[in-house]
């Protein structure tokens, strides 16, 4: 978008008229993201959930007094943000080996959701589909495929629930690329990106908007 922006303004500084409006974009600030929203199949190939299961990694859902033991650990957000999210209904899946917390996930399975960065566009999730939130691993255990884990006995929770598909959005393409790459280690078939959230800001003024890029019932956005 930066690079088209810069080349329609390079066309129309030979316009005499559009110069001094053009003088003044140049020196707007201008802020854009665009925010990937993910489905897959919580259906998984029966040697997942062997892998799993020989991996000798504990997965459990947490409570309250984990979130203590993560205070201690290195976390993305602060355990007061994560107490408020157990507060609201949202659920923490654990990888564990040796009473060590090594990677978690949240998993939201209320009806609604939205993009953390886009709050004003609430979206409605249909029975079957749910909404998988922050996952992370801290630094000293990353590179052991603790995330193709997670997500693994992620599904298989979800699935147990009644859950038929998870979606997820991604920070950035760097994340979209890791987010399919450690799902497709699960041995489930690849998903889709079904839904863009986009945000613009320009001198202050925000604009935001949902794109579909498939037809799909299973995320609406709520009116």
């Amino acid at each position: 978008m930066g690079q088209v922006r810069e080349s329609i303004i390079a066309v129309a500084k030979n316009i005499p008229w559009v110069i001094p409006p053009l003088r003044f974009i140049e020196r707007v600030a201008y802020y854009r993201r665009c925010y990937c929203i993910g489905k897959w199949e919580t259906s998984l190939p029966e040697q997942a959930e062997a892998d799993l299961k020989n991996s000798g990694y504990i997965a459990r859902i947490g409570s309250e007094g984990d979130l203590d033991r993560l205070a201690h650990t290195e976390t993305w957000r602060s355990c007061a943000q994560y107490r408020q999210w157990l507060s609201v209904g949202k659920q923490i899946l654990l990888l564990e080996k040796d009473a060590e917390i090594m990677s978690y996930v949240w998993l939201d399975f209320n009806p609604e959701f939205a993009v953390e960065q886009v709050p004003e566009i609430r979206l409605r999730l249909s029975p079957d589909t749910y909404y998988s939130d922050e996952a992370y691993t801290p630094v000293a255990y990353r590179g052991l495929g603790l995330r193709r884990l997670s997500f693994i006995a992620e599904l298989l929770f979800a699935k147990k629930q009644g859950y038929r598909f998870m979606v997820s959005y991604f920070l950035d393409d760097s994340a979209l690329a890791n987010g399919i790459r450690n799902f497709t280690r699960t041995g489930n078939p690849m998903g889709k990106i079904i839904k863009e959230v986009h945000l613009l800001k320009i001198a202050g003024i925000r604009f935001s908007w949902l794109k579909d890029l498939a037809r799909d019932e299973s995320i609406v956005r709520i009116q």
